[in-house]
């Protein structure tokens, strides 16, 4: 499966570090989202980072297949209030895709999309450094 996640050290302030890579099909992104809102019984405060490879291509990614992927995101709307999650989408594509899921999606919990894994981390990390200063 080319979808790949981490539990990075704590240290680094980020929960869960996601990697897409080569081909990806909707199927695989449900089945991911599934087993990945199995790892905690709440994401409260908790901080993702989903990041698309430069080579990362999708394939059968329509208008139907993004309402799928959000409509099972929505089952696990309880669980992921208050999670800050950053995805990053080098390529306009995925930054469409993304855009779109938001759009369908209208999460409780705050997403942003940007086009580098840089950008995303200073947002993501935003409020840790808050707290911490």
């Amino acid at each position: 499966m080319p979808i790949d996640y981490r539990i990075p050290d704590p240290a680094t302030g980020i929960d869960l570090e996601t990697r897409y890579t080569g081909t990806v099909v909707p199927a695989e992104v449900v089945d991911y989202l599934q087993h990945v809102h199995l790892l905690h019984s709440s994401w409260e405060g908790r901080r993702a980072l989903l990041c698309f490879a430069p080579d990362a291509r999708a394939s059968g990614f329509g208008y139907a297949a993004i309402s799928e992927i959000a409509a099972v995101s929505r089952t696990h709307t309880d669980a992921l209030a208050g999670c800050r999650f950053a995805a990053v989408a080098p390529r306009a594509i995925s930054f469409g895709f993304l855009r779109m899921y938001l759009a369908l999606r209208d999460p409780p919990y705050e997403y942003e999309v940007f086009r580098t894994r840089e950008a995303a981390l200073d947002w993501l990390l935003l409020e840790v450094d808050r707290e911490a200063g």
